[in-house]
């Protein structure tokens, strides 16, 4: 191996393990109910399936990459080549060298394009070193049959263990009286959160997963008409491209993605970001509401109660 690569990743090394404690106690791209930290102190998973948890659930999918504006993804890969090469065993002229990872990133792009960067590295290591079986040359087949066995074997086999990270949570069965003593909780919260904003003017409410929002529609305090959702629809739609503008990308693969996202967008192809667009519509309507009532010097309280009141005797 060059002494250029081997520097190369000295470097790497020496940078990450002193953003470490940073990096651990990040959310995960793909899962941000949990962190790095999570992945890496879990017991009963091997080092290396922690790896590729972390690969598939952390890093940019190659998909969203573009490898021609993006040169350190294309070099990373390009290096992750040559060490294999080299690692192999196996003589190459440096024009052949050249022609074969400029082949081979294309195909991988085109054929593995769900892998990350971090997959392809795991899958060529495993393969050079015979674990995906004897191989008699560096070759575009030998690559497909490495990476093709990554994905489909060793790679389900790590996710397969996910669920020891955090296991699935039974659901709690409340009793009536606590329910309703949590729903006092939190409606309680919802009008402190009010006053707060009424007494300030600064707007810090997190309604989570739309609850006060579905929660006040069903009493009636909400009510829209079909223009009303339009225009709050095209709000909500011009806050989230705002979110994903290429200026507040923090690093290549967040451009990568945002730039997609932008992409899908100026097709009009909304479908897969409607959770998100939906949960800013109901997020606009409550800020409204807030600032409608605190406007008016209405009682948050008092209306809800109202309301409260009138549906209960009507269910009766």
């Amino acid at each position: 191996m060059s002494k250029e690569l081997v520097k190369k990743e000295i470097s790497v090394s020496k940078k990450e393990s002193t953003s470490l404690q940073v990096y651990d106690l990040k959310p995960l791209l793909y899962r941000p109910d949990l962190k790095v930290s999570d992945v890496l102190s879990t017991n009963g998973i091997s080092d290396e399936q922690k790896s590729i948890i972390l690969a598939s659930l952390n890093e940019t999918k190659i998909k969203f990459i573009d490898l021609v504006e993006d040169k350190n993804s294309w070099n990373t890969l390009k290096d992750i080549l040559v060490k294999t090469i080299w690692e192999s065993g196996i003589g190459m002229e440096k024009a052949d060298q050249k022609l074969f990872i400029t082949v081979a990133i294309d195909d991988i792009k085109n054929e593995f394009e769900m892998l990350t960067v971090s997959d392809v590295r795991i899958a060529l290591k495993n393969g050079v070193r015979k674990k995906y079986g004897e191989f008699y040359g560096m070759n575009i087949t030998t690559l497909n049959v490495w990476l093709k066995t990554y994905q489909e074997q060793t790679k389900i086999e790590a996710m397969l263990k996910l669920p020891l990270v955090k296991p699935i949570e039974e659901e709690k069965i409340y009793t009536e009286e606590e329910k309703l003593e949590n729903h006092r909780i939190w409606i309680e919260g919802v009008y402190s959160e009010f006053e707060n904003y009424k007494n300030t003017g600064i707007y810090n409410f997190y309604d989570f997963n739309g609850a006060f929002f579905s929660y006040a529609e069903k009493i009636g305090l909400i009510r829209l008409t079909h223009d009303e959702k339009l225009a709050i629809r095209e709000k909500a739609l011009l806050e989230f491209k705002s979110s994903k503008s290429l200026k507040n990308a923090k690093s290549a693969g967040e451009r990568a993605d945002f730039k997609h996202i932008l992409e899908n967008l100026q097709k009009e192809n909304e479908k897969p970001y409607e959770e998100q667009i939906k949960l800013l519509c109901k997020k606009i309507v409550i800020n409204n509401l807030f600032n409608d009532f605190a406007k008016k010097e209405k009682s948050l309280r008092e209306m809800v109660e109202k309301l409260e009141k009138r549906k209960s005797e009507t269910n009766q």
